[in-house]
Order: C-alpha cells, then sequence, then structure tokens
C-alpha cells in the first residue's frame, strides 16, 4: 500500500525531540494504521519487527496530542487522514468511500485538522464551516498518569520503588546532576525505562557503582567499572554502545 510521507519531518521540532524508540514507533503506526488513521494495538508484532519492548503507556505519553487511545485497545494518530486526504472525502469516490466506512467503524469524526470526537473544534480554528466529512461519535479510554495529583517531576527523576534501594537513588540523581553539568540532555521516559529495567537486572549495588564510575569519567552513558572506551560491550544502558548518547 503506498502512502503520502512528510519528508521534512525530520526537521520538525517536535519529531526531533523524540527519544529513537519514540520515533520508530511513531514511524511504525504511520505505515501499520488503517485508512482511517486506527492501529488495532499488536505490540507483539511491534515487538517482532521493531524490536521495541517498551509498555504501551509509556510510548503514547511521549507522543502527547498525536495519538488518541480509543476503547478496543485502538491506537488513533490524529493528524493521519487529514494529511493523506487534504480534500476531504466524498461518498461517491470508491477508496473514499471504504474511509468513510472505516471512520465510521471506528466511531470517529474526522474536521479540517485531524480526526478527533464529534462536536469538538480543533484549536485556533473558531468555527468551522461545513465540510464533507463524516461526523460520528467515538467513545475514549483514559489513560491515566501513573503520578496523577503529584508534583510533576522530570521523567528521570521518577525512580521506581524496587530501585530505592542501597545508595541507587543518590548515585542516579548525581548522575542526573552530571548531565546537566555536561550540557547533556537527560533521557526521556521511554529511555529511562528501558535503563531502569537493565538497573534491575545487574542489581542496585553493581548499577549504582557503575553509575559513580562513569561519572568518574566523564561519560554520558553508564557503564561497568571494567568498561573502557575501547572495550564498549555490556553497557547498563545501551546495547550498541554510545559514550555520548544515554538515550541510546
Amino acid at each position: 500500500m503506498r502512502r503520502w510521507t512528510e519528508t521534512t519531518k525530520w526537521t520538525d521540532r517536535w519529531f526531533r525531540r523524540l527519544d529513537v524508540t519514540s520515533k520508530v514507533f511513531y514511524l511504525y503506526l504511520l505505515d501499520n494504521c488503517d485508512e482511517a488513521g486506527v492501529w488495532e494495538e499488536d505490540f507483539e508484532m511491534l515487538q517482532f519487527h521493531t524490536g521495541i519492548s517498551i509498555c504501551r503507556d509509556a510510548l503514547v505519553e511521549d507522543l502527547g496530542e498525536r495519538l488518541q487511545v480509543l476503547e478496543g485497545e485502538k491506537i488513533l494518530v490524529r493528524k493521519f487522514l487529514p494529511f493523506q486526504q487534504p480534500k476531504g472525502l466524498k461518498p461517491n469516490v470508491p477508496f473514499h468511500k471504504k474511509i468513510l466506512e472505516r471512520l465510521e467503524f471506528h466511531g470517529l469524526s474526522l474536521q479540517a485538522e485531524k480526526v478527533t470526537l464529534k462536536g469538538d473544534t480543533p484549536k485556533g480554528l473558531g468555527e468551522t464551516p461545513p465540510n464533507p466529512y463524516v461526523n460520528v461519535n467515538v467513545n475514549v479510554k483514559t489513560v491515566e498518569g501513573e503520578c496523577e495529583g503529584e508534583t510533576r517531576k522530570h521523567p528521570s527523576e521518577q525512580i521506581p520503588l524496587d530501585l530505592r534501594e542501597g545508595d541507587f537513588e543518590e548515585a542516579w540523581l548525581e548522575y542526573l546532576v552530571h548531565l546537566d553539568e555536561i550540557g547533556h540532555k537527560r533521557p526521556g521516559k521511554t529511555a529511562v525505562r528501558a535503563m531502569f529495567h537493565k538497573f534491575r537486572k545487574h542489581g542496585v549495588t553493581t548499577s549504582a557503582r557503575a553509575i559513580r564510575h562513569s561519572i568518574e569519567q566523564n561519560y554520558a552513558g553508564v557503564f561497568p567499572e571494567t568498561m573502557t572506551r575501547n572495550n564498549a560491550k555490556g553497557s547498563l544502558n545501551d546495547d550498541h554502545v554510545d559514550y555520548d548518547n544515554p538515550c541510546g
């Protein structure tokens, strides 16, 4: 199946600031959603094709308003259809008819800028003039944040309870300060979860020691004490190893 693609996305500030995992996930959705821009969740297939094993909520949160989680384990790429069909949909066009049927099946409404809830007006448009798009209802499943009711912290500062043992927490916070001091961007939520997953496998004591070793060596990544720049396999936060990029 052929689809239009926006080649300037690589210079778009929003896309550019995503970590690698979120970029791959977004591109995967664009290629694998249906004609209405809806992807029926299949994270087993996603992992098989891409190697991504981060949980759904973290990926969706990183992509923000570009996605909408629907009931029935579906994810909507809001701007997909308006980009593919910028002139609207006409029921007498066979391919458009198929798209309209998919919209109705999912219970969606297509407005001037994006697929959205019936009655919603895209920001900045004011009153939207009549258009040929179908309008039907959609039921939305809310994805609750893990820290609802708490003061919002940078994702890197939200340390899981099972890692708050020994001096790991202190070492990790020292590492974040170290990244700030050397002018390196802190890892985003998706990258942090991947790093914490590896820390669990190595244990908090070994991980804390590796973190402090990396700070002493002025690394941006986290690497065991026995590792040098010329012997970089087995890092605690990156399988292919990049001393300057803790996000991998």
